[in-house]
């Protein structure tokens, strides 16, 4: 389907170039040749990662379990190799999503590490000690709408604690802007926004509602949860993006954020450690807003979540 999309672009070039088209169609020949060029690169590219998909699998059935993950790597890289605008703008995402998920469901392990307090409490060390002074505070202040946003969370599959991440990136203010242009107590772009239901309208910008907001950064905390397989490396994805985290991923050869922290960016090196220690914070704090006793995330991609027991962020490779 992809290669005949490809032609059809193709054809439709070819007639403009012809001069079946007004001169005056010179700005959108052009972008239709950019997007011949990308779907026709992620035509070829996945493709090739399907091979190596292909010969994981028989690998896999052959009890060649290294070999197999090899040939899975590099599928991945086939597709992450195209660089991060060819895999934002075309049909290569889209396509990495699916094919990590198929990946994962036939090499995830029977279970994750347990739960860990310990890395979220030396997370503290790594926060500077003005930043982590207001997170102190801000985490003893009430959190507006707590009760719907854990609600949300949970309804998502989402870990609650993960309400934290919105008073790290903003307070929970709705009229907080960043110099990127990111918007609101969840800091959305306008395209992840739009991407996950937030209308923007000439009176209205859903990223400043604070509940619509928060249902938008629960499914795509989730979303990168699936991706990245680990709620740490999701909240790296959150701040970075998923391309940059997929590209560490693949050069560290490393599943866990504090593996591949030294490959981010430096802001998102620092990012994670705040929102952790918010939660380690929380944990201690007897107040209103302590932590309290969770339904535990899901251990694994698809399982359904576990009841009354305690969550706390997992941390893989250890």
């Amino acid at each position: 389907m992809r290669m005949l999309n490809a032609i059809i672009w193709l054809a439709f070039v070819a007639t403009v170039n012809a001069g079946g088209i007004e001169p005056g169609w010179e700005g959108l020949r052009a972008d239709m040749e950019r997007r011949v060029a990308l779907e026709a690169e992620a035509a070829v590219r996945t493709v090739e990662a399907e091979e190596h998909y292909r010969q994981g699998v028989i690998l896999l059935q052959q009890s060649h379990r290294s070999e197999a993950l090899d040939q899975f790597r590099r599928a991945e890289s086939t597709v992450l190799d195209a660089g991060e605008d060819s895999y934002m703008a075309g049909s290569l995402r889209s396509y990495l999503h699916e094919l990590r998920a198929r990946i994962a469901g036939l090499t995830a392990p029977a279970d994750l590490p347990g739960p860990d307090n310990d890395r979220a409490r030396s997370a503290e060390s790594l926060v500077d000690a003005a930043t982590l002074e207001w997170i102190t505070a801000a985490v003893k202040r009430p959190i507006p709408e707590e009760a719907a946003m854990r609600g949300i969370f949970r309804s998502e599959r989402v870990p609650e604690e993960l309400i934290y991440v919105g008073l790290v990136e903003s307070g929970y203010r709705h009229d907080a802007v960043s110099s990127a242009g990111a918007v609101g107590p969840w800091q959305f772009i306008d395209e992840t926004g739009r991407r996950y239901g937030l209308a923007r309208e000439k009176d209205q910008d859903d990223r400043r509602n604070l509940l619509k907001s928060t249902r938008a950064a629960a499914r795509y905390l989730r979303d990168l949860y699936d991706l990245l397989g680990d709620w740490t490396l999701a909240l790296a994805g959150y701040n970075a993006g998923e391309y940059r985290v997929l590209r560490a991923m693949q050069r560290a050869d490393a599943k866990d954020f504090w593996s591949v922290r030294s490959l981010l960016p430096r802001e998102t090196a620092e990012y994670v450690p705040r929102v952790l220690a918010a939660i380690s914070i929380a944990r201690r704090t007897d107040s209103l807003h302590a932590v309290r006793r969770l339904s535990e995330a899901p251990r694994r991609v698809g399982d359904p979540p576990h009841e009354a027991t305690e969550y706390k962020i997992r941390i893989r490779g250890e």
